[in-house]
Parts: C-alpha cells; sequence; structure tokens
C-alpha cells in the first residue's frame, strides 16, 4: 500500500511538470509581442526597415507609418491601404528576425538595430 502512495505522488509530481511543456509554441503572446518591438534593420539592404511601438504601430522604411498585429502563429503589417502577412521566427537572444512572406514565400532576414 505504502508503495503504492510514494508511486502515485511521484505521478502527481511528475505529470504537471510534463504537461507544461505540451504547447504548440514556446513562446507565449506577452513574450511575442515584447520581442518584436523595437527596430530591425533588412540584412540585404541599408534601406528597408521595420520599426514596432507597444501601441501596435509601425514604421516601414523610416517613413511609411503602419499597423501591426503579432499573434502565435502570423505577423500582419497593414500600410498603404495594403496588408503584408508573414511568419515570424525570432532567435533565441532576439537579435535576429526571419519573415517568410505567406502569398510568396520570400524570406527576409533582419538583424536588431
Amino acid at each position: 500500500m505504502n508503495k503504492q502512495l510514494v508511486s502515485l505522488a511521484i505521478i502527481a509530481l511528475i505529470l504537471p511538470l510534463y504537461l507544461c511543456g505540451c504547447t504548440e509554441n514556446a513562446y507565449n503572446q506577452s513574450d511575442i509581442e515584447k520581442t518584436v518591438l523595437g527596430s530591425w534593420q533588412d540584412r540585404d539592404t541599408t534601406w528597408r526597415t521595420y520599426t514596432f511601438y507597444a501601441n501596435g504601430t509601425c514604421i516601414l522604411n523610416g517613413n511609411v507609418i503602419g499597423s501591426y498585429q503579432i499573434t502565435n502563429e502570423s505577423l500582419f503589417v497593414n500600410y498603404s491601404g495594403r496588408q503584408d502577412i508573414f511568419e515570424y521566427f525570432f532567435s533565441e537572444d532576439g537579435t535576429m528576425m526571419r519573415l517568410t512572406n505567406t502569398v510568396d514565400g520570400y524570406i527576409r532576414m533582419y538583424n536588431r538595430k
């Protein structure tokens, strides 16, 4: 009987830890929103930039004002009457962002400024 109680106690302690790791995305929404904030410079050009602000606005290439929304899967950027939708990836240290355009599959790499 004691062995069964010990076994159940161990399972009860380990099971919640195991289930914590069973999420589809490793980051929560708040972490993602914090990571995107700031200025990003395209690795291939000097003029292509994004600056994301906490109030949901952004500036593209230094002079185009827009808005954005980020979810667990996509980054939506609205500007000049159009919307770009990207799949995104951030490096662990938050200094690199990869954006993949969901329409044409084009990939751009950005470094944090």
